[in-house]
C-alpha cells in the first residue's frame, strides 16, 4: 500500500527533486515523470575546510598514512566493516593509523574489536564539534566512509573540501556525484571487506598519488556551494510553479 501511494504521488507531482544523481535515478525508476524530475545535489559551505590541506606535506614511500572516518557509530555506517578491513592492514603496516570521529550505539562494540596492541593507532575521538572538524580533517590523509546506506552524506562534501581522497560505498548517495573511481578515490560495495582492504592498500602502495587525488576531490566539490545550490533551487521552483500555466496553454 505504501509503495502504491508513493508511486501515485510521484506521478502526480508537478516536480520531484532528487538529492543527487543516485536519488534522481531511483525516483525515475519509481515512476516520476522524467520531464518533471530535477537533480539537485546537496550543496553546502565548505570554505572552512579550504586550509585543511595547506600544511600537508607530499607523502613518500613508507610515510605514516592517516585514515579518517567521521559519522555516527551505528550499524548502518559500517564501522565494523572498516575495522575488519583495517586491523589486518595495521598488523602488516606499522606506519598507518585510523581515527574515528563520532559516537553512537555501536561505539562500545567497535572498541572491543580493536586489539589491545593497536589501540594507540586505532583511536576513537568521540563527538567532535563543527568548529573542530577542519582541524581533524587537516590531520588526515585519506577519508573512508563504508556506509551500508546513506541518501547523501554531507561529510563527503566536507572531506572533498578538505582535499582528501575518498573511499566510499556505492550505497552512499554522494559517492555517485563526488567520487571518481581511481581518479579522486574508490567506490566500493557496502560490506565488501576485501574491496575496502584493497582500496586502503592501494593508498599505502601509492602514497605519491594521495595528494593529487585529494586535489581532484576538491575540484569536484568546488561548484557545489550554498550560493549555487540556492540559485538552482530557485530556478527549479520557478519552473515548477510555471508548469501548470504551460500545461494549460498546451491543452
Amino acid at each position: 500500500m505504501k509503495d502504491s501511494v508513493r508511486e501515485w504521488l510521484l506521478r502526480r507531482s508537478w516536480g520531484v527533486i532528487g538529492i543527487g544523481s543516485a536519488a534522481t535515478t531511483a525516483y525515475a525508476g519509481l515512476g516520476a515523470p522524467r520531464d518533471r524530475l530535477y537533480c539537485l545535489p546537496y550543496c553546502c559551505d565548505i570554505s572552512r575546510f579550504e586550509q585543511a590541506a595547506a600544511s600537508r606535506p607530499e607523502l613518500a614511500i613508507g610515510a605514516a598514512l592517516r585514515f579518517l572516518f567521521s559519522g555516527q557509530l551505528i550499524p548502518r555506517k559500517g564501522g565494523d566493516t572498516l575495522l575488519q578491513a583495517f586491523v589486518p592492514l595495521a598488523r602488516e603496516y606499522p606506519q598507518i593509523t585510523l581515527r574515528l570521529l563520532g559516537a553512537g550505539s555501536e561505539q562500545d562494540s567497535l572498541q572491543t574489536m580493536v586489539p589491545e596492541d593497536l589501540r594507540q593507532r586505532i583511536t576513537f575521538a568521540g563527538l567532535v564539534s563543527q568548529a573542530d572538524l577542519p582541524r581533524e580533517f587537516a590531520q588526515a590523509d585519506v577519508f573512508v566512509f563504508p556506509s551500508r546506506h546513506d541518501g547523501w552524506a554531507v561529510v563527503i562534501n566536507e572531506a572533498c573540501g578538505a582535499s582528501l581522497p575518498i573511499i566510499a560505498t556505492r550505497q552512499t548517495g554522494a559517492a555517485a556525484d563526488l567520487v571518481r573511481d581511481r581518479e579522486s578515490g574508490f567506490v566500493i560495495e557496502a560490506d565488501d571487506v576485501n574491496a575496502l582492504t584493497g582500496a586502503m592498500q592501494w593508498f599505502i602502495d601509492h602514497p605519491e598519488s594521495v595528494r593529487s587525488m585529494g586535489r581532484r576531490s576538491r575540484e569536484l566539490v568546488e561548484p557545489w556551494t550554498a550560493e549555487n545550490g540556492a540559485a538552482q533551487l530557485s530556478r527549479i521552483a520557478r519552473e515548477v510553479l510555471d508548469l501548470p500555466r504551460r500545461v494549460q496553454a498546451q491543452g
